[in-house]
């Protein structure tokens, strides 16, 4: 009996020495997610943390941890580890290095096959915190993706988190979230250039082809998976017209860019659910006919041509036309993102001649003949008619609409009966918008007068708030040439008179001479 007490009270110690060294609290853990919202995040503990302490040699109190894997999860760790029992799996994750790509790898790995065998997680929200967690080694998913203030829409994250000897944790999610710009091609005809810019502004002739790039990103988290949906959403205004034909994708690494194949991707026009034009699509980057790697770091670049139509708008209003990306964001199952659109837009001008008498009358019966100078070298180009001539019977202004910046050339191709055909006109028209903006802005249209002055009445002006260039040029009337009988009669008639004067002084002056002999 005396034996039994002794071993009930050396347990009972025991009890109390564990107790005193070991001990589990409870673990709040923040997520730091920025500005996303409407996400939800899940937290499966796939092992439980115990923390005790110990003394070392200068008697000091050091905390330890023991770590058990939670059995829920030990058939899905030891499978994707590798390994054929709990210790070895903890001794295997023990030895990764935080954050590095092992690391994050594996937490892929085992989120996958969480999904598979359909678990459930230990706690779940929607507020970016989880509150009263018990102590343990932590994956945490973010299982519905939340919007960023630009519009773009979060992708699947996936984090290791142990929580042992932190009350308190905070992870930071690290967005990771594809990129899509939209931008148009600048290039005056009027100016010789091998290639032009390629911005958000830019101003074209009506029956232009105008070309459009679209860039595209892919998420730092591409390796992590198996397919990847990559598809660019494109709106174009009324004034544009798709040239199908025209669309080209590449793949660029650094300054490597491979051409795709064509069935490589769809170019979709029909049956579009949000207002697109026109959609490229790409079911799966990852299963590419061309040889060409993409990698994390990979641009996806689509280039295409949209003709512009007579209907385009005039002016500071322009031809806007925006793009949008679609693309996986969840390597462990179904669902896409998109990019918020990115715009551009396309300008084009009027042109408007008003044809007046040196009195300031109007004047019919005037044709007249726009000319462009298109530049084929640094200093070689030709002059092109805008159109045919315009000639009124009766009005007295000409008007060309959907030109865009360069040189031109004013002629008076028929002229009004009694007048004179007024000087050639060349004048230069500049225009001024913001090129690198999400809302791009018409700011000035001027026009400067390179020869013909003395036929321009008043000074040529540009509107800005209807992009019109306005020209007065005058018609003067043609000097009155001599007629028969005119001025060659006369003067036989003033020779005849003073020759009759001359011959009556001869006759006077005789007859005075002979009355004095």
């Amino acid at each position: 009996m005396k034996k039994l007490r002794r071993l009930l009270g050396l347990l009972m110690a025991m009890v109390m020495v564990i107790g005193t060294c070991f001990s589990t609290s409870a673990a709040t853990i923040t997520i730091d997610d920025g500005d996303v919202t409407g996400a939800t995040y899940a937290a499966y503990k796939l092992m439980d943390v115990t923390v005790g302490t110990t003394k070392d040699q200068q008697g000091n109190d050091v905390e330890t941890y023991s770590y058990t894997v939670n059995s829920k999860y030990s058939s899905i760790l030891q499978s994707v580890t590798g390994k054929s029992t709990d210790a070895e799996v903890i001794d295997y994750i023990s030895k990764l290095t935080s954050r590095s790509e092992e690391l994050n790898a594996l937490a892929e790995s085992i989120y996958a096959e969480i999904g598979k065998a359909n678990l459930s997680a230990e706690a779940t929200t929607t507020s970016g915190s989880f509150t009263n967690m018990d102590l343990g080694y932590y994956l945490i998913i973010e299982t519905a993706v939340g919007t960023l203030p630009s519009g773009t829409t979060d992708t699947i994250s996936v984090y290791m988190l142990d929580t042992a000897g932190n009350e308190t944790t905070t992870v930071e999610t690290k967005e990771s979230v594809p990129s899509l710009i939209k931008k148009v091609e600048e290039k005056n005809d009027s100016v010789y250039s091998s290639s032009g810019t390629w911005q958000d502004g830019a101003d074209y002739d009506i029956g232009d082809e105008v070309p459009f790039r679209l860039t595209g990103t892919v998420s730092n988290q591409y390796a992590a998976y198996d397919t990847y949906y990559y598809a660019f959403h494109d709106k174009l205004s009324s004034g544009l017209d798709f040239t199908a034909s025209s669309v080209k994708v590449y793949v660029e690494n650094g300054t490597t860019k491979t051409e795709l194949e064509s069935s490589d991707y769809t170019v979709k026009t029909d049956n579009l659910t949000d207002g697109c034009t026109f959609e490229v699509i790409i079911d799966d980057l990852k299963n590419l006919q061309t040889d060409v790697e993409v990698k994390s770091t990979s641009l996806i670049v689509v280039e295409y041509t949209a003709k512009l139509k007579d209907t385009a708008e005039i002016g500071s209003t322009g031809n806007p036309n925006e793009a949008r990306l679609e693309y996986s964001n969840n390597p462990y199952g179904g669902g896409t993102g998109y990019t918020p659109w990115d715009k551009v837009i396309t300008f084009t001008y009027q042109l408007e001649v008003d044809k007046y008498s040196s009195s300031g009358n109007t004047l019919n019966g005037a044709g007249f003949t726009l000319y462009k100078y298109y530049a084929s070298g640094a200093n070689t180009g030709e002059w092109r008619a805008v159109g045919s001539e315009q000639v009124y019977t009766d009005g007295y202004t000409f008007t060309w609409e959907g030109l865009d910046a360069g040189y031109y050339k004013l002629v008076e191709t028929t002229v009004p009966s009694g007048y004179t055909k007024a000087d050639d006109i060349t004048f230069t028209v500049t225009a001024s918008y913001e090129t690198n903006d999400d809302d791009p802005a018409f700011i000035d249209l001027e026009i400067e007068i390179n020869s013909g002055k003395e036929s321009i009445s008043g000074t040529p002006s540009a509107t800005e708030s209807d992009g019109k260039v306005l020209i007065h040029v005058i018609n003067t009337t043609g000097s009155e040439l001599p007629t028969t009988g005119g001025v060659g009669t006369t003067i036989f008639y003033v020779a005849g008179g003073i020759m009759a004067v001359g011959a009556v002084i001869l006759l006077i002056t005789k007859k005075r001479m002979g009355s004095r002999n």
